[in-house]
């Protein structure tokens, strides 16, 4: 019984070690860590004191319910910041529709669009896609890889005449996707009417298309969205961690942990194993699994 009550209480000790290290503040002293439903952990914050430069500067709109958070001085919203380096914002899509073409002449101009935040935040590697959605729709996206040269590239998205024995996906049949190349920023997208010998009817009928990069986790291809696609905005991955100055944090500062990172090729703050917390922070791995008296290793490199 006695050996039972031990073990109890060591579990029960586990427990809350690890609700402490959950539910440890990842943003810097006396800074809110909340707008709404989102979490803004260093080196993002809204106030003076608490982001780590003008990037990471969160705008907290009060005047929704509930509050809404959007990148400094823009109309971006995020929905999401992960201390693995990614940032998840709403950016626009672009569209085209039948009644601003010319059938007879053949003549259009393209509707283009910019990702602004991909500006300051690169694309994140591997976790977005390019999505061109319609009947006889020519989407295409031009943007800087990490060298600074300039790229583009594009897919067409057709409706064949009889769709009975083809199936609806992504793959051409009303919908073409992209790879986007790794550490893109500065991209803008296109989209326009591919003006192929295609049934005139069955493209009249389907009067729009659009294109637009989007979180590969978070899109699905409906049947669907070629008759409609509603949305104005779709949600994006970006990669802070690459910022300029926040990438020698941790290599420069002892005090914090850090691991040199292959896949980004730059350095990215970590926890060392068996620690929990906000490597951007000083001792910010202290809440960790391990115990209370136990300190993290000096800084190692991988």
């Amino acid at each position: 019984m006695e050996r039972l009550r031990k073990t109890l209480v060591g579990l029960t000790v586990i427990i809350l070690l690890s609700t402490l290290a959950s539910a440890a503040s990842q943003a810097k002293p006396d800074c809110d860590e909340w707008c709404g439903d989102l979490r803004i952990p260093y080196p993002f914050g809204v106030k003076q004191g608490c982001y780590f430069n003008q990037a990471f500067l969160i705008t907290c709109d009060k005047a929704f319910n509930p509050p809404k958070a959007f990148l400094k001085d823009t109309n971006i919203s995020v929905t999401n910041i992960s201390l693995n380096g990614e940032l998840h914002i709403l950016q626009p899509i672009v569209r085209f529709c039948n009644e601003d073409v010319s059938l007879v002449n053949r003549s259009f101009i393209p509707n283009t669009t910019n990702l602004p935040a991909t500006a300051t935040f690169p694309i994140a590697d591997g976790k977005n896609k390019f999505i061109a959605i319609g009947c006889n729709t020519f989407g295409f996206f031009t943007g800087k890889l990490k060298g600074g040269d300039q790229f583009l590239t594009g897919c067409i998205a057709v409706c064949p005449n009889n769709n009975k024995n083809n199936t609806w996906s992504c793959s051409g049949n009303g919908c073409c996707k992209l790879d986007i190349p790794d550490g893109s920023s500065d991209l803008n997208l296109t989209v326009a009417p591919a003006l192929l010998d295609t049934d005139r009817n069955l493209v009249q009928n389907k009067p729009c298309g659009y294109a637009f990069v989007v979180g590969e986790e978070g899109f699905e291809f409906k049947q669907s969205y070629i008759d409609n696609f509603e949305d104005t905005e779709v949600e994006v991955v970006v990669d802070w961690s690459t910022e300029s100055e926040i990438i020698d944090v941790c290599r420069k500062d002892t005090k914090r942990n850090s691991n040199f990172s292959d896949d980004r090729s730059q350095y990215r703050c970590q926890c060392p194993d068996g620690y929990e917390g906000n490597p951007y922070l000083p001792q910010g791995c202290d809440q960790g699994m391990n115990t209370v008296s136990e300190r993290p290793q000096e800084n190692r490199w991988e």
